[in-house]
């Protein structure tokens, strides 16, 4: 095992979710003050027909760079001042005294009520470290004109299917295929690919279809013969996700979906993708929520799957450490190749060769029950928190064991997890190329930070 010196200790430091997705948040956004009457002296010509604005500072306070950087913002609007905030919502930056430039920004999660709208605003900015800059929120147009910008974020979407690209990579959901009888894959929703942008494109992939996973749990079945038998339900399996809303634009992208696990209604789950222009990264977010009590002989979340072949060392941050493994498999291939910390800061498959990164940046991880600690019930039971790394039958995965009764001296125990166990994560997934280790694992603490460090948003009285 090899070790390389960091400069500083990572912290592990959640941030809301972007997505709603039924989890508890810790948010830095408010509700916006009522929307005041905008004075036409004050405003460029263009800004003159919107009639409100809210007046908010972002600021830098982890002494980092920040590059056409994602900021949300969650705001309150009164019905009587809005009449489509999707096309009206403008957002400008202070580029001198009485001077504001408009900045990209789109609106989604839009929720209507009587008296008021309710939604989330993302717009890009540039950050010096330690800077702040100042925007307004413009709003009360009923006529806008045409946005005077353009993204370079392609999506496409048909059914659970989606395709979106931006100048780092491609992510595509739900290929068309055809499985080993020759009928269509379900529209699950799940990521099948992803091609990284490089000098050559790079594809990750699994030849097992899809190369995220879970949430999942491994269940027993009774045979015609009464055997009790392990099954498999993954989030894969749904052949249209039950609840599943989506957004586009040029800002950012994004999907949620929720529902039962086919097969297995005793766990209700949800995840979300979100896209950005200008980032090499995306965003998933997923909850686990445990129903009825059960016995299952495993429950997992944080699982990324790929061909073998596409890497050859995983890296992790421990402490102020980066440790480093080759990808072999091991003699005993059901047993894991490591056995990482379940909030390590991040870990991230590499390959030498190609200079191919694929890191896992663990923004939120939480097992909660009624207001505590997931607890589960009977003498049987054992939870085990970890991240495993596997490397066998053509395949290198990672996945996050909740409550695993796999690697036990019988090769499937049956554990009892009570009902109200929720289990959460927020994972931020970043593709590049860098050969070199040391290298690699400076950009990926970079990243890291910033997404941990996010753009504080004051909102002005």
């Amino acid at each position: 095992m090899k070790c390389f010196k960091s400069a500083y200790v990572i912290l592990f430091l959640g941030i809301c979710l972007v997505l709603e997705s039924g989890c508890a948040r810790r948010r830095q956004e408010k509700a916006a003050k009522p929307g005041r009457f905008v004075p036409s002296s004050v405003l460029l010509t263009n800004f003159r027909p919107w009639r409100y604005y809210q007046e908010v500072t972002a600021v830098e306070t982890a002494g980092l760079e920040r590059k056409r950087e994602p900021v949300h913002i969650y705001m309150t609007f009164d019905a009587e001042e809005v009449t489509d905030l999707s096309q009206e919502v403008r957002v400008a930056e202070e580029v001198g005294r009485r001077r504001w430039k408009e900045v990209p920004c789109q609106i989604y999660d839009e929720i209507r009520r009587p008296a008021a709208l309710y939604a989330r605003i993302v717009f890009l900015t540039d950050m010096e470290p330690g800077g702040k800059k100042k925007f307004r929120i413009y709003w009360g147009n009923p006529n806008p004109p045409d946005r005077l910008y353009t993204g370079a974020l392609s999506t496409f979407v048909s059914g659970a299917a989606m395709s979106v690209e931006n100048s780092f990579y491609r992510v595509n959901i739900n290929v068309p295929r055809l499985d080993e009888y020759g009928q269509p894959i379900e529209e699950s929703g799940q990521i099948d690919e992803i091609v990284v942008k490089a000098e050559e494109e790079m594809v990750l992939t699994s030849p097992k279809g899809n190369v995220h996973w879970t949430p999942d749990v491994c269940y027993p079945a009774t045979t015609r013969t009464g055997e009790l038998v392990p099954r498999w339900s993954h989030i894969w399996n749904w052949e249209m996700p039950p609840n599943m809303v989506s957004f586009t634009g040029a800002v950012a992208s994004g999907v949620l979906r929720r529902g039962d696990l086919r097969n297995f209604p005793d766990i209700y789950t949800g995840v979300s993708y979100i896209f950005y222009l200008e980032q090499p990264y995306f965003v998933m977010a997923s909850e686990t929520r445990v129903k009825r009590p059960i016995r299952v002989y495993a429950l997992r979340n944080g699982e990324m799957v790929f061909n073998s072949d596409l890497f050859t060392h995983l890296i992790w941050q421990e402490d102020e450490y980066v440790k480093e493994i080759g990808l072999e498999e091991p003699e005993e291939v059901t047993e894991p190749l490591a056995e990482l910390a379940p909030d390590v800061p991040w870990l991230a498959f590499i390959n030498k060769e190609t200079g191919l990164v694929f890191a896992g940046l663990n923004l939120e991880y939480a097992n909660e029950r009624s207001g505590g600690p997931a607890v589960t019930a009977g003498p049987s039971t054992l939870v085990e928190n970890k991240f495993y790394i596997y490397c066998h039958y053509g395949i290198t995965y990672w996945t996050r064991g909740l409550v695993m009764g796999l690697h036990r001296p019988k090769p499937y125990t049956l554990l009892d997890v009570a009902a109200g166990s929720t289990y959460r994560e927020k994972v931020a997934y970043l593709v590049f190329v860098e050969k070199e280790p040391e290298l690699a694992a400076t950009r990926i603490k970079d990243y890291y930070q910033k997404l941990t460090h996010p753009l504080q948003i004051e909102f002005e009285e």
